[in-house]
């Protein structure tokens, strides 16, 4: 076929331009083919008139019918484009809703750790204040600091995560030895915080060490943030730290028996600057990341986030990560470390 009708080039042109290079070319080709085909005959004038007349009247209705086609196809392209479009547009929208969200959610959540440090700072100046009082002040400030540092890792850590930048080191180490490193931690947490009604327990299947090959530093990021909001979102009851092994994976979970999300909330948890009911923000705090974070961090350790919860009841919440077969390997010194 001609250069011009090449596909690439052809599809690229309006569909009133194609229509008429459909017509023109099939018309001329039609009537030097046939032409041509009608001299091979030696019909009288006549019945060429009425030969004429038919070849006329098919030329009509095939172009016709190619002509529908084309406007057809193109039409349905475009009804297409349109739904894509309006599906952008939503998805648009929403975001910009939750970016505002956020952005109205974390100017407050700076705002409060800010607003301790420099308090407390300037309450510190006070050449009368008991030394008792100084280091009351100090530990006011230590815990905005941490506060203030712990939301911008994470908003730097979705920003490194968006733009690929995330390295993954895939080494063993031993999950018995990583719980047993975080329990004491959180433990002495619960213990000095005297407002909330909360045992915690480890949940392991045998204290014999346990070897994965997984990130250990990205592992750890999540589980702290599983248990983070475990203990921001349960007044009373319990929380349990464990894991459980499967035939060719590995869960490691935290459940609480905390306020719980609607089952119809689910996914949209995971999505950044969401929480299960917007409203709790206000009486929770947080900014709305920790989650998404989690998310993306397993999907880069080639595992999955499972999210089983009951509004009112709590949730249980695991990392799911692949497991090599390595029962039988023993890391000792790994978990005397620990």
């Amino acid at each position: 076929m001609y250069p011009f009708f090449k596909k690439n080039k052809f599809l690229n042109l309006k569909v009133e331009n194609r229509v008429a290079a459909i017509y023109i070319f099939f018309g001329a080709l039609w009537i030097i083919a046939s032409d041509e085909i009608l001299l091979l005959f030696n019909f009288d004038a006549g019945l060429l008139t009425h030969i004429q007349t038919y070849k006329g009247w098919f030329f009509v209705l095939m172009t016709g019918l190619l002509i529908h086609i084309l406007i057809k196809n193109d039409r349905k392209n475009e009804i297409q484009l349109q739904e894509k479009l309006k599906e952008a547009i939503i998805k648009s929208r929403e975001s910009d809703r939750l970016k505002s969200a956020f952005l109205s959610n974390i100017s407050h959540e700076l705002r409060t750790p800010l607003n301790s440090i420099q308090g407390f700072s300037e309450l510190l100046k006070n050449p009368k204040a008991e030394a008792c009082e100084r280091d009351e002040y100090i530990d006011y400030i230590n815990e905005g600091s941490i506060q203030l540092l712990a939301i911008l890792n994470d908003l730097i850590e979705i920003s490194k995560l968006e733009s690929n930048l995330t390295h993954i080191d895939n080494k063993d180490f031993c999950i018995v030895s990583l719980l047993h490193e975080l329990y004491p931690i959180y433990k002495f947490e619960l213990e000095m915080n005297s407002s909330k009604k909360l045992s915690f327990d480890l949940n392991l299947p045998n204290d014999n060490p346990f070897l994965i090959k997984s990130d250990r530093f990205r592992v750890k990021q999540i589980i702290t943030h599983f248990l983070s909001n475990a203990i921001k979102f349960t007044q009373e009851g319990k929380i349990e730290l464990g894991f459980t092994e499967h035939k060719d994976s590995v869960s490691i979970y935290v459940r609480d028996t905390g306020i719980g999300i609607d089952k119809d909330k689910l996914l949209s948890v995971m999505k950044p600057f969401v929480q299960s009911d917007m409203t709790s923000k206000k009486s929770y705090g947080g900014v709305g990341i920790g989650l998404t974070l989690c998310q993306e961090l397993s999907l880069l350790l080639h595992g999955e986030l499972k999210i089983d919860s009951e509004l009112g009841k709590g949730t249980c919440i695991s990392l799911v990560l692949p497991n090599a077969d390595k029962k039988d390997e023993i890391v000792s010194q790994e978990f005397a470390a620990g």
